[in-house]
């Protein structure tokens, strides 16, 4: 589905077939053993480049060139999650450690800028985005917490965190558009909006109620659960 996705804008951009794209993330070379695409999300850091975990690196792969530039984090753990910001020429990730932690770095440079912890978070990270602006990162933690958080990365900050239910600990979660800073997290059969507010000086994250489908039937996720 991923390469459905992107395929009619890589043809129509750049005369690139699905099948040779295919050809040149199956490849891989000598200078690492992963560097064959494992299967996962493939995300665009440019118009030119696409981004995809081979295991314990990420490979940035010009789709006009066939160039490869492999990414190492100098950690052998696997990579669990990723995500990048074009507008700010960024691109964070997540890898399975005893203390889960986020990288981020500055693509081109590949030199790491921020490091960032929940310490209510441990082994992994579920889910992983930056906001659009790409001044905040939100993540949503593994078992048992199902820890989501939210940092202003550049200042360094965990701004907020909440537990959130764990038929959405699995899914995927944005950032959403708007005067807000909110996000929406979505699991298989359920979704939630969590909006974050500043009050008496200190971020919170309140759950919003949000009507959400699963198998047609309508459902209603809100602050107490899924109903």
């Amino acid at each position: 589905r991923v390469f459905n996705d992107i395929y009619h804008s890589l043809e129509s951009l750049y005369g690139f077939s699905l099948q040779q794209l295919l050809l040149l993330m199956m490849e891989g070379d000598s200078i690492c053993s992963t560097a064959g695409y494992l299967g996962g999300k493939v995300l665009f850091m440019n118009e030119e480049t696409l981004v995809y975990s081979t295991g314990s690196a990420l490979l940035f792969l010009n789709i006009r060139t066939g160039t490869q530039v492999h990414h190492w984090t100098g950690d052998y753990s696997s990579i669990v999650m990723f995500a990048v910001n074009r507008s700010k020429n960024l691109f964070c990730v997540s890898q399975h450690q005893l203390q889960a932690t986020i990288q981020v770095y500055s693509y081109q440079s590949f030199k790491p800028v921020a490091k960032l912890v929940d310490g209510e978070v441990e082994i992994r990270f579920n889910a992983l985005a930056f906001s659009e602006c790409g001044t905040y990162i939100m993540a949503i933690g593994d078992a048992p917490k199902f820890m989501l958080s939210v940092w202003d990365w550049e200042k360094g900050v965990l701004m907020a965190s909440v537990s959130v239910p764990e038929e959405l600990a699995s899914g995927n979660a944005s950032f959403l558009d708007g005067d807000q800073l909110a996000v929406a997290v979505v699991g298989l059969h359920a979704a939630r909006v969590y909006v974050l507010k500043k009050m008496l000086g200190r971020w919170n994250i309140f759950p919003v109620d949000v009507d959400v489908y699963s198998h047609g039937s309508p459902l209603l996720l809100n602050a107490e659960g899924l109903k």
